[in-house]
């Protein structure tokens, strides 16, 4: 069984039995108020509530694991920054192409990008589900030649790129890094993937440093050599996958931080927020969205538009981050 499968397969069972369970609790009530129709009202009150939870049960399952990660959101935010010209941003992360996102899905991600039109792409990490980067993958990730910003489109690697996606015991091997055969598919796409890199972008008569950090678990990340020269004038856009690079004091030197890792938590619960304990250590709070960060930063979180773990989203769907910057001479 190919390693994707291996990580797939215990989620796939597991709604396969929440989803047969609860239809099967949904076909017993039924059949029990047909044959108590005599019966004290109370049990068949009973029987009617148990009968309606397995079916709202039933539905949210079948709604979060086929129809939600489907559905592809835009998120429109406007932020102030100092350039005196607007820029167009968009950001995706988490693809994680493998058994659940294929080319056709990342075919329509990109057609969904091009209609806004940006003047820039970033993707913050996590191209691939799995280690195991077969043909498969490469050939999933190829629409995303197709994108069409008019400065160019900017790669991190995430911890999945890395082959990082769970804790090994020191007795265990760790799968072997395919980033670099990821990194070089993507290069042969057109795309600009920035590992402790900078680029730099003009602006009208002003300049635009994009920098790119390695994922923080494998080992590789150098935020000092991916901000060189950050602070002198020119603003930075940080790409990191994991929001964690919070943490170092260095990244307040950029004044926007784009990340994504978190996949708004993939199973939320309206005011309640994430279901599980997000993968960082910055916390619950830091799931999704803008945060204001002390040093003037500004820290923009996507959910992403892949899965890991089950297949399933609930009201986390898909996500393309559309960040429209405020000339620093504009009135709004």
């Amino acid at each position: 069984m190919p390693l994707a499968n291996t990580l797939t397969f215990p989620w796939d069972i597991a709604i396969l039995i929440m989803l047969s369970g609860s239809f099967g609790i949904m076909l017993a009530a039924r059949h029990s108020l047909k044959r108590w129709r005599s019966q004290i009202l109370w049990m068949r009150i009973v029987v009617m509530l148990i009968g309606a939870v397995s079916t709202l049960f039933f539905m949210l399952i079948t709604y979060g694991s086929f129809i939600e990660p489907q559905l592809i959101t835009v998120t429109n935010i406007s932020l102030p920054f100092p350039l005196h010209e607007s820029v167009k941003i968009a950001v995706i992360s988490d693809l994680h192409v493998g058994p659940y996102k294929g080319a056709g899905f990342v075919k329509r991600i990109v057609a969904r990008i091009n209609r806004e039109r940006p003047d820039v792409v970033l993707i913050a990490g996590d191209l691939v589900l799995s280690d195991e980067v077969t043909p498969e993958a490469i050939v999933a990730l190829t629409p995303l030649k197709d994108l069409r910003p008019a400065l160019g489109t900017y790669v991190v690697m995430g911890n999945h790129d890395h082959s990082i996606y769970r804790l090994f015991s020191p007795e265990q091997r760790r799968p072997p890094d395919r980033s670099d055969l990821i990194t070089e598919a993507l290069k042969g796409l057109g795309l600009i993937v920035l590992k402790n890199t900078q680029s730099e972008l003009r602006i009208g008569d002003e300049l635009l440093r994009i920098a790119g950090i390695e994922e923080a678990l494998s080992g590789q990340a150098d935020i000092v050599k991916t901000l060189q020269n950050a602070g002198t004038g020119s603003p930075v856009i940080l790409m990191s996958h994991n929001p964690d690079i919070i943490l170092d004091p260095m990244s307040r030197l950029a004044t926007l931080i784009i990340a994504g890792h978190t996949h708004g938590g993939q199973i939320r619960l309206p005011w309640y927020g994430p279901v599980s304990a997000l993968p960082t250590r910055i916390g619950r709070k830091f799931d999704q969205g803008i945060f204001r960060l002390d040093g003037g930063a500004t820290l923009a979180i996507t959910r992403g538009v892949g899965e890991s773990g089950p297949r399933a989203r609930l009201f986390a769907p898909p996500e393309i981050m559309i960040i429209q910057t405020i000339p620093l001479n504009s009135s709004i």
